[in-house]
């Protein structure tokens, strides 16, 4: 599933409380979007959303199970939560003599 796919999915689901803060001409834009995790026969992946011309963003999270080389099959409900960037530290070690 393609992102323009997710954004059609997503603007059909109904009963989405965070989704309610979209008024009907909000213009969903893609964030962020990362790679399916593969766990064999099932795959996770998610993307971040954003709201165009507002500060409304939200990270949705979809399964889908089956094959490459035969057809995939998406969750009916993929989870959709409000999220807000925020920057942070992240602290690697390395070897001392790299």
């Amino acid at each position: 599933m393609n992102a323009k796919d997710w954004i059609r999915r997503i603007k059909e689901l109904e009963g989405i409380e965070c989704l309610d803060l979209v008024d009907d001409d909000g213009e969903l834009v893609v964030e962020e979007s990362a790679e399916w995790i593969s766990e064999g026969k099932y795959e996770t992946g998610s993307l971040i959303l954003h709201v165009k011309g507002t500060e409304l963003y939200f990270c949705v999270s979809n399964g889908r199970s089956g094959s490459y080389y035969t057809d995939w099959y998406y969750n009916e409900d993929p989870d959709v939560v409000q999220v807000q960037p925020k920057e942070t530290t992240v602290t690697r070690w390395v070897p001392v003599n790299a």
